[in-house]
């Protein structure tokens, strides 16, 4: 799948998930609709801890992947918030600097998010994730 343009996931003044474009358009796609069954999936798994983001790269689609869980909208277990850059190389420093510049709305609602350093590999050096 050849995505060109950043996607968000997530709630957006009401409670539920949804994708959006930037400028909060809402996305109704069959194939970006997809998206939606990563819903959870992102963001770091045994530690519900709010507004901690994860890195993941997502090869099929072409998209990298900061997730967190998110309740600045919906305080019910499981919300979460999820930006879809379209490349497989950008860092986390600017995945993380792309979702704000294209989706201010999202982020002036959240307190401070701050970047997960995921647990060394065996045999690996440490390194941040995403890395």
């Amino acid at each position: 799948m050849d995505i060109k343009h950043w996607i968000y996931f997530g709630c957006h003044r009401q409670v539920g998930h949804y994708l959006f474009l930037p400028g909060m358009r809402p996305r109704y796609d069959r194939q970006l609709d997809k998206l939606t069954h990563f819903d959870g999936k992102l963001p770091p798994q045994g530690d519900a801890t709010p507004y901690v983001a994860a890195v993941s790269r997502l090869g099929g689609w072409g998209l990298s992947a900061l997730a967190f869980w998110d309740y600045s909208v919906d305080n019910r277990g499981g919300s979460n918030s999820v930006f879809y850059a379209p490349s497989l190389t950008i860092t986390p420093e600017e995945l993380m600097a792309g979702a704000k510049q294209h989706f201010p709305e999202v982020w002036a609602r959240l307190p401070e998010v701050r970047l997960a350093v995921a647990p060394p590999l065996a045999g690996n050096p440490p390194s941040a994730l995403g890395a």
